[in-house]
């Protein structure tokens, strides 16, 4: 069992269980290098989920020390590169954590094979858009938020079941719950991009510290001591 070193608290495995989909990590995962490129990083979870990219070009980066001294993946959207976790199960509740930076309009999370089924959020300077896919076509909601270059702390709730969504930014809730158009097909095996997949809005550019999928809705309690455990002890 992984045990978080920084503090004696719970990590994702243990506070979630079954319930966990996936979790990545670059500090705490196994890693599979391409020179300093990675071509896999290992799912944490019980789930075997593992983030695989196997065209070296589209391959991102390693660097290890960056925020708090902590190592990270490092995507270039002029490379195209993203990192596939295949097969995950979508529909129901899910709940996307994450902390990392971006650049310009980054993907945090591609969670369809575009233009099939599941749901994919970016950033803007100004924005949090959650696009909801189906059958070639997708649905659009988001918040205003002020969204800057650096290091930050997100979480989205997806709710396919009333068709609504949730924004929280450095542990605290953004905004109303949005309504979206459609229910995409309950327990559709897609792939979950770490950080995107191709679509009209492009790759990424961006870091990944920690990034993980929960197959129900997080309480705000739960979120906002999420935030603080890593923003306090930085326990990434």
């Amino acid at each position: 069992m992984l045990i978080l070193d920084s503090l004696k608290t719970k990590n994702p495995v243990e506070k979630f269980g079954k319930d966990l989909a996936l979790w990545i990590n670059p500090r705490l995962s196994s890693k599979t290098f391409n020179n300093n490129s990675i071509s896999q990083i290992n799912d944490l979870s019980d789930n075997g989920k593992n983030a695989v990219q196997g065209t070296a070009t589209n391959q991102p980066t390693y660097t290890p020390g960056g925020y708090a001294g902590l190592p990270y993946l490092n995507f270039t959207s002029a490379n195209s590169q993203r990192l596939i976790a295949s097969n995950i199960k979508v529909g129901g509740i899910q709940t996307l954590v994450f902390f990392g930076s971006r650049t310009n309009s980054g993907k945090i999370f591609g969670g369809c094979s575009w233009n099939v089924y599941g749901w994919q959020v970016y950033c803007t300077d100004s924005l949090i858009v959650i696009q909801v896919c189906k059958s070639g076509a997708n649905s659009t909601v988001q918040v205003s938020a002020s969204i800057p270059q650096t290091e930050i702390h997100l979480a989205v709730v997806v709710d396919n079941t009333n068709l609504k969504t949730k924004f929280y930014l450095y542990g605290k809730k953004v905004g109303n719950d949005q309504s979206y158009s459609w229910a995409y097909a309950e327990n559709s095996a897609v792939s979950a991009g770490i950080f995107s997949q191709t679509d009209a809005s492009g790759y990424v550019n961006g870091k990944l510290y920690n990034y993980y999928l929960v197959n129900r809705e997080l309480t705000p309690s739960e979120i906002a001591q999420d935030y603080y455990e890593w923003s306090k002890y930085r326990i990434l």
